[in-house]
């Protein structure tokens, strides 16, 4: 596996997006690409969903921006890319953090349990957690290459070694650094967490969707949570119950209704 490294970019999602469509990225007939991301050790602009900025201060946090072009890799399927995404980035950390855990899950050996000082989890859609704050973040997005097939740019954002966050982010996130977990090389992560992203296509292309969903849901700290979304023009607020079988979020609105939504935002906390 190959990585492209980078000092210093505005954004490897920008440098990730500009390589496929002049074509310096390629993919073998498995969907393998023959540079696996593009990691920096220091991005100035990068941006999270809806246009949110990513806090990363230079050489504090891991910055990479993956290839992924596998079964089902379409614009209908971000979704989908974007809980695989998240189940492999919890698992990569777990391998690097808690590398002798044992499997507590029956049916499930690849799930590995964390001991309870390094509570690792994923908030929907898009967001990693570590002790109930966020630790990371996804972004994903599609880009048509010149082979005329499509492409997932899957952006990650891991805080490994901030000790303070502004103000607006201080109440909900938080970094290895600030857990107290071992100092993680950002280089190896970068390629364990390439190992499993293929891992994860791996075993949704052989055992499908419920099976990934059933790997995301073991990791679920969403219920609880309020998000804002849109219903036919009016915004509203709800609860989080988890989701559905087709991994989209339950919420309970403020009237009482029960509904399942593809978009939603959620709101950070005070």
């Amino acid at each position: 596996m190959v990585l492209e490294i980078l000092e210093s970019v505005p954004s490897t999602m920008d440098v990730a997006r500009e390589n496929v469509l002049l074509g310096r990225v390629v993919f073998d007939v498995r969907g393998r690409p023959n540079y696996e991301a593009v990691l920096a050790r220091e991005q100035t602009a990068g941006r999270g969903q809806r246009g949110r900025v990513w806090y990363a201060p230079p050489g504090e946090a891991f910055c990479a921006t993956y290839y992924f072009r596998r079964d089902r890799t379409d614009p209908q399927h971000v979704g989908e890319i974007a809980l695989l995404a998240g189940v492999a980035v919890v698992e990569a950390l777990r391998s690097l953090l808690c590398p002798l855990a044992p499997n507590t899950m029956a049916g499930a050996p690849e799930i590995r349990q964390v001991p309870p000082a390094l509570c690792l989890g994923l908030k929907w859609p898009n967001d990693v957690t570590l002790n109930g704050k966020k630790l990371a973040g996804i972004l994903i997005e599609m880009v048509k290459a010149p082979d005329g097939k499509w492409t997932a740019l899957i952006g990650i954002g891991i805080n490994l070694g901030q000790r303070a966050f502004p103000p607006e982010f201080a109440a909900s996130a938080t970094s290895l650094a600030l857990e107290g977990a071992l100092a993680c090389d950002w280089q190896t992560l970068g390629l364990r967490i390439a190992e499993a992203l293929h891992a994860e296509a791996d075993r949704l292309c052989s055992r499908g969707f419920p099976a990934l969903l059933q790997r995301w849901r073991a990791y679920d700290q969403t219920p609880g949570r309020r998000y804002e979304t849109q219903i036919d023009g009016v915004t509203l607020q709800g609860i989080a119950l988890g989701v559905n079988a087709v991994g989209a979020l339950r919420l309970q609105l403020e009237d009482g209704r029960e509904v399942a939504v593809t978009t939603a935002t959620s709101v950070r906390e005070s």
